[in-house]
């Protein structure tokens, strides 16, 4: 291979694996010897496909409003079709939840379906988690945050912040966000970079986050410039996906999926050619847990029906939840001793991570 093209290969790479550096910082500025102990037992057990845990997730995602309006297309927020109550989490169910999971946790994702912001207690959720030695990162569009929020983003402590900005022009950005500000979005931005340069802090960590898709593809050169001239940490290019319950909406994919090869990673026409779009048995079951709004939990964040939920952290207690039966059936998917048939769980369905029987 030539050695320009492979050097570029090998860019590639590296910049897929930096978004891994956050998760590594967490570890390092937010440890504790049961938490290191913790985290050893659950990577062994995810290698082993064990079934029954001993190791507790050490990374939370918790939603704290699942409201949004700005009606992105392969959003089920944006589409009308998240299953489950819209609603925001209160302070006292964010901090019973943190509790919980604290012993184990070096991180909390603050969002997920809808736009955190929103809550008026989010800052609150930030102090709280970092003042228990927890990592928080957050991902927001940025559109309707106020000259007060971007101030309050930097002194909350906030230490990972993703800006979800998918187009470098209004057209291509309102084509996947139809009700999205660009230019405030981007405004917003630049103020934050040039506010927390202003107020003497080294924190959050900014990060532009774009997804790839056929609209917004051909603006790609033109975000290196942009995010060049504002200044951001870092600008990822990441690969764009259909929600959980639209993977056979050919003409959903077709239309949104970039022609680019390089982010086909959620793809769902590539399940033309293999059974799943990863090749790796389901981390999220050992891993990580997702917290809803009202302390119902979902087996990943990928699942956005109150249906598929596992239990409800707050009335079953981590315990008790973490091994029960339905967390139980799912592992069972990605056992390495494959089972006689599929257990009874939605796991079972899902065309993302590798199960056993497709080994």
């Amino acid at each position: 291979m030539p050695a320009i093209p492979l050097l570029r290969d090998k860019w590639r790479q590296f910049a897929e694996y930096q978004r891994y550096l956050r998760h590594l910082q967490s570890l390092t500025q937010h440890t504790t010897s049961l938490k290191i102990k913790n985290l050893f037992t659950v990577e062994l057990e995810y290698r082993q496909r064990a079934i029954r845990l001993r190791g507790r997730p050490y990374k939370i995602i918790v939603d704290p409003c699942n409201i949004c309006s700005l009606g992105c297309v392969l959003c089920p927020a944006g589409m009308n079709e998240l299953e489950r109550p819209r609603k925001m989490m209160k302070l006292d169910t964010f901090r019973a939840v943190l509790d919980i999971l604290k012993p184990y946790a070096f991180e909390v994702s603050l969002h997920n379906w809808g736009e955190p912001l929103a809550n008026p207690h989010i800052y609150e959720m930030i102090s709280y988690a970092q003042a228990n030695n927890v990592g928080t990162n957050l991902s927001t569009t940025l559109c309707s945050a106020t000259a007060e929020d971007l101030d309050e983003i930097i002194r909350s402590g906030l230490e990972y912040l993703v800006v979800s900005l998918n187009g470098a022009s209004a057209e291509a950005y309102n084509a996947y966000m139809p009700r999205g500000d660009f230019r405030q979005a981007l405004e917003n931005l630049s103020t934050l970079v040039r506010r927390r340069k202003e107020l003497g802090s080294r924190l959050p960590f900014i990060e532009w986050q774009f997804l790839v898709m056929r609209p917004n593809q051909h603006e790609m050169p033109e975000a290196v410039k942009m995010a060049r001239r504002i200044g951001v940490d870092r600008l990822r290019f990441s690969s764009a996906g259909v929600p959980w319950g639209k993977f056979d909406d050919r003409a959903l994919a077709e239309a949104w999926m970039t022609s680019n090869p390089k982010y086909w990673r959620f793809n769902p026409l590539k399940l033309d050619h293999q059974p799943f779009l990863l090749d790796q048995p389901c981390f999220y079951l050992f891993r990580s847990i997702t917290v809803n709004p009202d302390g119902r939990v979902s087996p990943c964040c990928g699942l956005y029906h109150e249906q598929y939920d596992f239990g409800d952290l707050l009335t079953e207690g981590l315990d008790d939840l973490w091994n029960n039966q339905l967390y139980r059936s799912a592992r069972e998917c990605f056992a390495r001793r494959p089972t006689s048939g599929k257990p009874d769980t939605v796991c079972a369905t899902c065309r993302v991570f590798r199960h056993s029987w497709e080994s």
